[in-house]
C-alpha cells in the first residue's frame, strides 16, 4: 500500500462496509493486517477479501 496524491482515480476509492471491512472499489481487495500481526506498528497491505478478522476495522469511540 502506498500513499499517493489524490487524483480521483477509481483505484483510490474505498468503501467501508457495515462490518468494518475496507474494500477497494476498483479491485475488490481489502485493507488487511499483514500476517495477522497484533503488535503496534503492524503493517497493512491490500489482499484478496476473505472476510477474516484481520480485514475488519473499527474506529475507537
Amino acid at each position: 500500500m502506498h500513499m499517493w496524491q489524490c487524483n480521483g482515480a477509481i483505484s483510490q476509492q474505498w468503501k467501508v462496509r457495515a462490518d468494518g471491512a475496507i474494500i477497494n472499489v476498483k479491485s475488490g481487495r481489502a485493507l488487511d493486517v499483514r500476517g495477522w500481526d497484533t503488535a503496534n506498528g503492524a503493517l497493512a497491505q491490500i489482499w484478496d477479501f476473505n472476510n477474516t478478522a484481520n480485514q475488519l476495522w473499527h474506529a475507537p469511540a
